[in-house]
């Protein structure tokens, strides 16, 4: 939980070799969002250029947390 009492929002991203980002997935909780993350390398691979990444949210968003 963050500070104040509210709920974290996590993204889950592909970063592509040129720094830009594309929100995939959002979860409430970040250990979840990690655990996709691993789901994903271990049946595809980790590939050469791009890489999946979890970021807080941004607060502007509105995402609709799986």
């Amino acid at each position: 939980m963050a500070i104040g009492g509210a709920t974290m929002i996590w993204e889950v991203c592909i970063e592509y070799a040129n720094g830009t980002q594309k929100v995939i997935r959002v979860y409430k909780e970040r250990e979840t969002a990690l655990r996709y993350i691993d789901a994903i390398y271990s049946s595809q691979g980790y590939p050469m250029h791009l890489a999946y990444i979890v970021r807080p949210a941004i607060a502007t968003r509105s995402m609709v947390p799986a």
